[in-house]
């Protein structure tokens, strides 16, 4: 499927010789290849709903991105997290020039675009933003990584997956980032 910038729906331009366009769906790389933690298996699933919702149409879908993120998470954490999802979303629907390719909520397999945007959200959430510059370069190919909304969402989107995945409550006091922090 392909989350187009503009609606209605109908066929997005896509890259010179997409990788997935030449691969049947059998043929893309399995999810759990990118070794996902739990909450970046989350994100994904949030990156699918919003995209299942966008290109449908569909609100149901934003809600469940809320109620599966609340399973997950609680009532006080996932809300944060959802949030900086669809901030991402948002921001590479207005930077990108073209659509972005999704696969559904629940499919074992993953395709480039997700693969690309799932190492980013690795990378930031560890404090290494060459993986971010990466995915935001090959989201944007004439831009400066830097320079995007999309670079700063993913940066956030990040942090949020640490507090997460550390356990801390969304209204813990922030713990110092000594040595580990996203430098420039």
């Amino acid at each position: 499927m392909t989350l187009l910038k503009r609606r209605p729906i109908s066929p997005a331009p896509q890259r010179d010789a997409d990788p997935d366009e030449q691969l049947e769906h059998d043929q893309l790389p399995h999810t759990a290849s990118m070794q996902l933690l739990p909450v970046e298996e989350l994100v994904l699933d949030l990156v699918r709903c919003f995209c299942h919702g966008w290109s449908g149409r569909d609100i149901a879908a934003w809600n469940h991105a809320f109620q599966i993120a609340e399973e997950k998470l609680g009532p006080l954490d996932a809300p944060p997290l959802v949030a900086r999802v669809f901030a991402l979303m948002r921001s590479l629907l207005r930077e990108s020039r073209s659509g972005i390719r999704f696969m559904p909520l629940g499919c074992g397999r993953i395709c480039k675009a997700e693969q690309v945007l799932m190492a980013a959200v690795q990378g930031a959430r560890r404090g290494d933003v060459a993986p971010v510059r990466r995915a935001v370069s090959w989201f944007f190919a004439s831009r400066l990584p830097e320079e995007t909304e999309t670079y700063l969402a993913l940066r956030a989107l990040g942090a949020v997956c640490d507090r997460c995945q550390t356990g801390r409550p969304a209204d813990a006091e922030p713990e110092p980032r000594t040595g580990r922090g996203l430098h420039c």
